[in-house]
Order: structure tokens, then sequence, then C-alpha cells
């Protein structure tokens, strides 16, 4: 309950992801995995690649440790797996927005992709 929402509503994301496929918007899913068990990511991931068998690929993000998000799950409790410090992020998951022939796009550990909506 990181951001305030019951866990039991995840679906809505997964239902998320499959509606934007199947109207043609381009989607590529990543999870934070500092609260996860590796069981519970192999889960995901084989529920992503249901829907889309390219989504068992899914992009894998590490919670960043500033000093605000020590401050906040500390008051609430919450203790986390994987974690980086800012000054350690890991190069693939840095991501570089850049406009190229005129669209937004991200540059990271994916290659390049154009950014929904821009």
């Amino acid at each position: 309950m990181l951001m305030g929402v019951q866990p039991a509503a995840f679906h809505v994301q997964i239902r998320a992801v499959e509606n934007l496929l199947h109207t043609g918007v381009m989607v590529h899913p990543a999870v934070m995995v500092s609260f996860s068990t590796h069981h519970e990511i192999e889960e995901l991931r084989n529920r992503l690649g249901m829907i889309d068998v390219n989504f068992k690929d899914v992009e894998i993000e590490e919670l960043v440790m500033y000093d605000d998000v020590k401050k906040r799950l500390k008051q609430v409790g919450i203790f986390h797996g994987a974690a980086c410090t800012p000054d350690r992020i890991p190069p693939e998951q840095v991501c570089l927005v850049t406009v190229r022939h005129g669209h937004l796009c991200c540059s990271g550990g994916h290659g390049v992709s154009p950014l929904p909506g821009f």
C-alpha cells in the first residue's frame, strides 16, 4: 500500500495494459521489484505474457532511496528488498527524453522508443 491503493485493485492496472494494447496504443509494462518476491515477479511476467508474449520481458525498476522516500517508507512501516541510492541508479533504468522527428522519445535500457501521446 505504498501509494495508498488496495492490493486487490492491482487487476485494474493489468486490464489497463490489455485495453491499451487492444486499442493500438504502444505500451511497455514496467514493474518496481523492490517490494516483490522473485515468485511474484515471475507470476506477473507470466500473466503479462498471456496478454502479449513480448510483455514477459517486463521492464524491471528498483526503488531509488532518496531521503524523502526513506522517510516515507519508515513512517508507514514498509520494508523493501532491492533498492539503489540516487548516485548508483543502474544505467538501464535511466531514461533520457529527447525529440526525434517531431516526437518525444525515451532512450534507456530498452533502446529508443516514442512516448505515446506526444
